[in-house]
């Protein structure tokens, strides 16, 4: 059996059945049971988690010689907080020749610059950035 962290979104409370018995029997002329049953209701307690983005990472072709402004995909993070009215912000955190842009409201990404395949930040033609997604401040992080 594989243990699982307790999620509030799945299951909000559970009761656990708690059963003591005695590794011997009781002394003779006692005629209680051997073991002893008390229920306990656990309830959990919802907290705040951050934003997934799902794959993580992904991957996408594009061609080198792509005017600025292009709109390039939309990275979507789910937040795990289904009972929670949260908005989600996105921002770029790592992209070293400041090729990219992605919008902080709805993660529209789009050029800024030209994409150059001969750049050396280019290796195994792969050009990798890193953005976030948050909601009140809890960050996940993506590398497409």
């Amino acid at each position: 059996m594989r243990e699982q962290p307790i999620d509030f979104e799945l299951t909000r409370s559970f009761r656990l059945i708690v059963e003591a018995e005695n590794a011997i029997p009781l002394a003779q002329g006692i005629h209680l049971p051997r073991q002893s049953t008390a229920t306990v209701s656990v309830r959990i307690l919802d907290i705040n988690e951050s934003p997934e983005f799902k794959p993580n990472p992904k991957t996408i072709k594009l061609e080198e010689g792509l005017p600025v402004r292009s709109l390039l995909t939309t990275f979507t993070a789910q937040d795990p907080d289904s009972f929670m009215r949260q908005s989600i912000r996105y921002s770029k955190i790592y992209d070293p020749a400041n090729w990219l842009l992605i919008d902080p409201v709805n993660g529209t990404i789009s050029t800024i610059a030209i994409l150059d395949r001969e750049s050396p930040l280019i290796k195994n033609n792969l050009y990798n950035v890193t953005f976030m997604a948050s909601d009140n401040g809890e960050i996940c992080g993506l590398s497409p």
